[in-house]
């Protein structure tokens, strides 16, 4: 079975580079929009798109409110939302940040990739949505992975607890528990334990260290 992004999303660096022109004149409508947090790490080639506008990313880059972060192939970002949440991106991921409120409560869309979410333990008020086309994935002061996992959609919590609903069905994972969903429209999959080996290639991919 073929991974989950590369089915969804196929970017080339070319297309990126060139999506990059129109930086110039889409910054002074961006700079109207409501500030989500910023980049902290890039590696390789990573865009922003709101109302067909794709603006280059680079540390200290502002990520607003309704961008779609995209990342080509071979490439990762690391930002941070609001005060408490930190987000890692993977090769060919796009992530949409669709509603912020309070210390990065919200709601984000996932249509592709990989994403490694970080939301700090004092932070319990504000929940925070991660929406993709397999499944919506709630969480509070949690970390979690989501995303393309051994050829499935693929959620594991390192530390927390988030809950899963697809196909009208809802599961609750805690620490070092996972679910699969292997399409959309397919339940999730019982809480269990992943191996040693998928966790470690869970966070490899959004990683470039």
């Amino acid at each position: 079975m073929r991974p989950y992004p590369h089915d969804m999303l196929r970017l080339s660096r070319r297309a990126l580079i060139a999506g990059g022109v129109a930086t110039v004149f889409g910054l002074p409508a961006l700079a109207q929009q409501l500030t989500a947090g910023r980049v902290e790490t890039v590696h390789g080639d990573v865009v922003a798109e709101a109302q067909s506008v794709r603006r280059p990313l680079a540390p200290a880059s502002e990520i607003f409110v309704g961008d779609t972060v995209i990342t080509a192939e071979q490439s990762h970002v690391g930002m941070r939302l609001g005060t408490v949440t930190a987000v890692n991106l993977g090769a060919e991921t796009q992530l949409r940040i669709d509603r912020l409120v309070g210390n990065a409560g919200g709601t984000l869309e996932l249509a592709a990739g990989a994403a490694l979410i970080d939301r700090q333990e004092a932070d319990r008020k504000e929940i925070l949505q991660l929406r993709s086309p397999f499944g919506l994935i709630a969480a509070r002061g949690t970390k979690f992975f989501a995303g393309s996992s051994y050829g499935v959609f693929g959620v594991f919590v390192l530390r927390g607890e988030v809950t899963v609903t697809a196909a009208g069905q809802t599961v609750v994972l805690r620490t070092d528990q996972g679910s699969d969903i292997r399409k959309p429209g397919h339940h999730p999959s019982a809480p269990r334990r992943w191996s040693s080996d998928r966790v470690a290639a869970a966070l490899a991919s959004v990683s470039h260290a």
